[in-house]
């Protein structure tokens, strides 16, 4: 029995949103401001999402997870 060819593709609505506006925005503010674009988007991910899911677990479960040492390397500010 042979094989038949599939034409299968990745299909990632959100990622595919995000590389438009990241487009978008490269061409209308170049490419310095692009990159502080994504940076923010990036940091502002692991600051909100990333470390509210860890507070969750924390607080929930009583866990002794380590938030992560972005602000300590990027800013030179260490929390507790």
């Amino acid at each position: 029995m042979a094989r038949s060819k599939l034409n299968l593709k990745w299909n990632f609505p959100i990622a595919k949103l995000l590389i438009e506006k990241v487009k978008k925005y490269y061409k209308a503010n170049g490419l310095y401001k692009t990159i502080l674009y994504v940076i923010f988007i990036v940091i502002g991910f692991k600051v909100f999402v990333i470390n509210g899911i860890i507070f969750s677990l924390n607080y929930i479960f009583n866990l002794d997870i380590k938030y992560g040492p972005i602000l300590y390397y990027v800013l030179g500010v260490q929390v507790i």
